[in-house]
């Protein structure tokens, strides 16, 4: 067990012993269970999406099962302390003949994260501060920066009210892969130069060598409207830096290594299974909130990211050989998300929404780049569109990781519009088009255009507790890519809250 997973129990006994004033009859418990199903058919082109680490499309009609159990449990220890469980572990899916949980091996996923999506304890005092203790579900900048399940301590002082308007600060600082042991299992190439050899296997990548410190100071003019004002500092020593790198290491070598076949698969390899330790730190500053406009709602998050870091890289050397060398750059980049939601009758509203997330072209050498000028988060999540975004019926059961902005670090400009119709009390229809485009063009194919994507869903709820989901999308790729073809996924979904 991690080290501070044992912190993390000590603190709870101690939170425990610290709420003196606890009996048996003022414990309260609360428990919850769901139970989640999706059957769904995809066919897609290259599988090329802004998360990377979705299950993605293939050239064939591929089936996808899968179900999503989640139990949870909220006991109420006394008038100061709380202790929340929510065992969640993952999305267990069977698709190409495999079957995974959380995208992974179901029993490295349930030995290294214990199968928990939230194990926290909460401690209130009567002067308006809450201190939280444990793995948690936190969200910054509406998803633009992290949206996950962290392992650490939260803070929140107030909300104070000063007569205009309601003020809180907010402070966390986490592990953002909210492991409890100190790595976690994953499938992987690992490469050797020398003798030209890659082999697959499972491959152990150290956990809790990253952090992220977070800071909030939030305003509530009214109950309808809020900014956020927010600072965060994010540390990789562990890898999280190659992982969200990937997809432009990989361009770069399918275009700089085009003359060496060979050695340009082997590099392709040796990136998708890079486990060498990448170093960096991140700084982010920006904005986020809702705004009444007339009859309507704003939306908003904007994002500058700054900082440099350092990965490990395949660099092609007299021989012709591969050799491994570090890059250093600085990186740069910003990202804004905008929505504006307007009721046209009581049935019916639209919401307009744009999304940009910079990106580059910029190439990684020895030298490195004088400023690589890509969008990097560590945990980002924006539902704009069901297949390029990964958003749709089961958006919340993907699992996270670090990205870069677009397809291969290239950014996102993405622009559309979103129908929301309530036709009774039973049965809801949305609508959604967007056009997909890339800040930078592509190193291969120099096209900027993702595509255009429409996705319908229909909701209906035949008794309390009980969804049915009904999901189709089309994604028209653009230019872009090297074999734009159409990608569709047709779904049915079960959501039951017993």
């Amino acid at each position: 067990m991690a080290c501070f997973s044992r912190y993390f129990c000590l603190a709870l006994l101690c939170s425990c012993f610290y709420s003196h004033r606890l009996s048996a009859t003022e414990i309260g418990f609360d428990f919850d269970a769901y139970l989640g199903a999706r059957v769904s058919l995809d066919r897609g082109g290259q599988g090329l999406y802004q998360y990377p680490d979705s299950r993605g499309a293939t050239t064939e009609l591929s089936p996808y099962f899968s179900v999503y159990p989640s139990l949870s449990m909220d006991a109420d220890i006394s008038d100061t302390l709380e202790i929340l469980a929510r065992w969640e572990p993952g999305e267990l899916a069977y698709s190409d003949s495999k079957l995974t949980l959380g995208g992974r091996k179901p029993l490295n996923i349930l030995r290294e994260e214990w199968g928990f999506r939230e194990l926290k304890a909460r401690l209130h005092s009567g002067s308006g501060i809450e201190l939280t203790l444990g793995k948690q579900d936190l969200e910054l900048a509406h998803g633009l920066i992290y949206d996950n399940a962290g392992l650490g301590m939260t803070m929140v002082i107030g909300p104070t009210d000063t007569g205009d308007m309601l003020i809180s600060f907010e402070s966390w600082a986490v592990f953002p892969d909210g492991a409890f042991m100190p790595y976690r299992t994953e499938q992987g190439y690992e490469c050797n130069f020398e003798t030209g050899n890659c082999t697959s296997g499972d491959m152990r990548i150290p956990s809790k060598k990253s952090w992220l410190v977070s800071s909030l100071l939030r305003l509530e003019p009214s109950p309808f409207e809020s900014v956020e004002i927010f600072g965060a500092v994010f540390s990789d020593r562990g890898g999280e830096f190659n992982s969200l790198l990937k997809p432009m290491l990989e361009e770069q070598a399918m275009v700089g290594l085009a003359q060496h076949p060979y050695l340009k698969d082997i590099a392709v390899m040796y990136l998708e299974g890079n486990q060498e330790p990448s170093r960096g730190d991140m700084l982010y500053l920006g904005a986020s909130g809702k705004q009444v406009l007339g009859f309507g709602v704003l939306r908003y998050s904007l994002v500058m990211g700054a900082g440099a870091i350092e990965i490990h890289l395949p660099k092609l050397v007299r021989g012709p050989k591969l050799v491994t060398v570090k890059a250093r750059t600085k990186v740069t980049g910003y990202a804004l998300d905008f929505s504006a939601e307007f009721p046209l009758f009581e049935w019916l509203g639209i919401t307009p929404f744009f999304t940009f997330m910079s990106g580059d072209t910029g190439a990684f050498s020895a030298k490195g780049t004088e400023n690589l000028g890509v969008f990097i988060a560590p945990s980002a999540r924006v539902y704009r569109t069901n297949l390029f975004f990964e958003g749709g019926l089961n958006q919340s059961y993907l699992t996270r990781q670090a990205t870069a902005a677009g397809l291969a670090g290239k950014g996102v400009v993405a622009g559309g519009l979103s129908l929301e119709a309530s036709f009774f009390e039973e049965l809801d229809l949305d609508v959604k088009a967007a056009a997909l485009g890339a800040h930078r063009p592509s190193a291969i194919t120099g096209g900027r255009y993702y595509g255009t994507e429409l996705d319908v869903e229909l909701h209906y709820s035949p008794i309390p507790g009980l969804e049915l989901g009904l999901e189709t999308d089309l994604l028209v790729e653009g230019r872009f890519l090297e074999k734009p073809a159409n990608v569709f996924r047709v779904m049915l979904g079960m959501d039951w809250n017993l």
